[in-house]
């Protein structure tokens, strides 16, 4: 449309129009969002010859993206993802962040060679991609290329590496919230070292955990300590706590909703919950389930629409006292579709549906007693639902939807919304009459 746009970045007076951008990111013009937050990056990549993916443009901060074109940092990072196959957006974004965390696109040729060395030999060779993105994905490159962490990471990765990814049982990702915070802890102990002699002065990944855990936020809004509490678990910094809270906020302020859902079978092994705005676990399910639908992730979009939006919101299957698996849900008014637009399952879960009958019948039956549910409640309050959909989930589970469900032709996708979604593809759900209901052993 040759649209004229004028911003100020550093001081600086700009001003373009959109035929002077490459073909190549022309794309993240056309999303609102990306506009609002991510104008000056697209402005600084278009001075460039040669554009990279979209995970680079959208995650690499704007002060580092001379760095990805010297010392054939840009090369050397395509290569390895070529070398390894790595085609997955989600597990394509969590090794960039990991390749910039350990210093993959410094601008000292010897930091990014130990980094390239470090993530072939100890991270892709040893990790599947689906445990690269678990541990991963929810590094916050805002914070910056720090070499203290990079260090820090690559001496302790992996004597105490089952120390920040299990917490003594707890399931929470610290390997992110460790760099996240990094400043913070460094404020705990501002005289420890990484290389030194002296234990006294050595800073150990004990030392990381004690900071991380004793996290407090400012700014926490009157009757959200649960909810500061629940974040803070996670290791997310204070502009993150702020963003969250913020959303929260306009979620519980909401003076109508526009998606219901009746409890489900209290028989049922496996049991839908749809969550309401006031549900502080809303804010933090990505990290639940290991999947991108969080603040810092490629989902961000959609978990802001489900925390603020009252046509949204976000349902979990549960097995007896765990969460199996999470749904960002939509409905769309006028076109009277009601979308999961993705099914999200750790892969520990995945595995046992996969592998166990019994499971796997009772996690479909679940998904028809909810569609039929849907279709009742939202009936009751004069909200028609023709259909109700799944967006494409991961291979493996696609392949299990595709047993039970049809594929929807030409799928309907969410009016004015611009953000992430996996719902190009869908399926239906429809009640299967060969279905029957078992016990899970």
């Amino acid at each position: 449309d040759n649209e004229e746009y004028i911003f100020i970045n550093n001081g600086k007076f700009l001003k373009f129009k959109t035929n002077e951008f490459q073909p190549s990111i022309l794309y993240m013009l056309k999303n609102k969002l990306l506009l609002e937050r991510n104008l000056p990056k697209v402005y600084y990549w278009n001075k460039k010859k040669i554009i990279p993916g979209n995970i680079v443009m959208q995650n690499m901060p704007i002060d580092d993206i001379d760095k990805f074109y010297i010392n054939g940092n840009g090369t050397a990072w395509m290569s390895l993802v070529k070398e390894y196959n790595i085609v997955d957006t989600g597990h394509k974004e969590a090794l960039f962040k990991l390749c910039y965390v350990l210093g993959m696109f410094s601008d000292n040729s010897h930091i990014s060679d130990v980094a390239v060395e470090f993530i072939k030999e100890k991270i892709l060779d040893e990790l599947n991609l689906s445990e690269v993105q678990n541990c991963f994905q929810h590094f916050d490159l805002h914070n910056g290329f720090n070499q203290l962490y990079a260090e820090f990471f690559i001496k302790y990765y992996d004597k105490d590496f089952l120390t920040f990814i299990n917490n003594k049982g707890e399931k929470i990702n610290l390997i992110a919230a460790s760099y996240n915070n990094f400043d913070s802890v460094m404020c705990y102990y501002p005289n420890k070292k990484i290389k030194t002699n002296r234990k006294s002065e050595l800073l150990t990944p004990n030392d990381v955990l004690f900071a991380i855990m004793s996290k407090r936020y400012d700014n926490i809004k009157d009757g959200n300590q649960e909810f500061a509490y629940i974040v803070g678990k996670y290791g997310y910094t204070q502009q993150q706590f702020e963003r969250l809270q913020q959303w929260y906020e306009t979620g519980k302020a909401l003076k109508e909703t526009l998606i219901y859902l009746k409890e489900d079978d209290t028989s049922a092994n496996i049991k839908y919950n749809l969550l309401s705005k006031k549900d502080t676990k809303c804010a933090v399910l990505g990290n639940i389930t290991n999947c991108c639908q969080v603040i810092n992730g490629i989902g961000s979009d959609c978990l802001e629409y489900g925390m603020t939006q009252p046509n949204s919101s976000f349902i979990t299957f549960n097995y007896k006292d765990s969460i199996i698996g999470q749904s960002w849900v939509w409905y769309d008014v006028n076109k009277k579709i009601l979308c999961l637009d993705n099914i999200e399952m750790p892969d520990k879960y995945f595995k046992i549906v996969k592998s166990d009958n019994d499971f796997e019948n009772e996690f479909i039956n679940c998904l028809i007693r909810m569609s039929n549910s849907f279709k009742i409640e939202m009936a009751k309050h004069n909200l028609a639902v023709n259909e109700v959909s799944i967006g494409q989930c991961n291979a493996g589970l696609n392949s299990l939807l595709e047993k039970y469900f049809p594929k929807i032709e030409n799928p309907k996708k969410l009016d004015n919304y611009v953000g992430y979604s996996d719902a190009k593809n869908q399926f239906k759900i429809i009640n299967m009459k060969n279905m029957t209901k078992r016990k899970v052993r």
